[in-house]
């Protein structure tokens, strides 16, 4: 199906051998996968060696390589023909990303190889973002960080508190921009980031709100 879907893919290699029951592993990623807002018309084995996950946006496939008993690998496709073919990557690389996570959170990996639009990345455990296959692992310049691709994190509690608490500051400040940022947090699962940048540009914009027009300044001086 190469030619009619993208493809992402995902070898998590672990220490040592690892077995795989198929059908012991159904039901959990099906609910893991619905928790990320996917659903299939299809669920089922292939060869006796490949689980399938089916539906008209969206195939993922998990399956071990009989020649690496170490490995198990993940690939997710998306039609080449979608109407918004920058989402079906996306919804790609996180269906991906979706599967991997319930493994490496059941079992600690050696590391991750990823094939994702065109490039192929290696993610070490821990979760350290190393350059392109190809070039030298240990070369961790900042461009190659920022374009290889990493496992969405599952934020703390405690830095989650710290979103909503800057959240209802800015409320405070400004209702509609509060709220504004309130519902982008939910929606997206929360940005620090993007709240301390809204924060701050609403404090600059409430500060020139309150600086003196030039003949408010003039009167003044005049007082002086």
């Amino acid at each position: 199906m190469s030619g009619r879907y993208a493809e992402t893919t995902a070898r998590i290699v672990y220490p040592g051998e690892v077995s795989l029951n198929l059908g012991a592993l159904a039901e959990p990623l099906v609910d893991r996968l619905r928790q990320k807002g996917y659903e299939f018309d299809v669920v089922g084995q292939a060869a006796g060696h490949e689980l399938l996950f089916v539906s008209r946006s969206l195939i993922v496939t998990l399956s071990r390589p009989e020649e690496h008993s170490d490995t198990v690998c993940v690939s997710s496709e998306t039609p080449r023909d979608a109407e918004d073919p920058s989402a079906a990557t996306k919804m790609r690389f996180r269906a991906c990303a979706a599967v991997v996570r319930h493994f490496v959170a059941s079992q600690a990996a050696s590391k991750i190889v990823w094939s994702h639009a065109g490039r192929e990345y290696v993610t070490e455990t821990g979760g350290e973002r190393i350059a392109p296959c190809g070039g030298a692992l240990q070369d961790k310049q900042a461009d190659n960080r920022d374009t290889a691709p990493d496992l969405p994190d599952e934020q703390s509690v405690p830095l989650k508190l710290a979103i909503y608490t800057m959240n209802t500051s800015l409320m405070l400040v400004s209702l509609p921009v509060g709220a504004g940022m309130l519902t982008y947090n939910l929606l997206k699962g929360g940005s620090i980031n993007a709240t301390g940048r809204v924060m701050a540009l609403t404090g600059l914009a409430i500060g020139a709100s309150n600086i003196p027009s030039m003949p408010e300044m003039a009167f003044l001086g005049s007082l002086l």
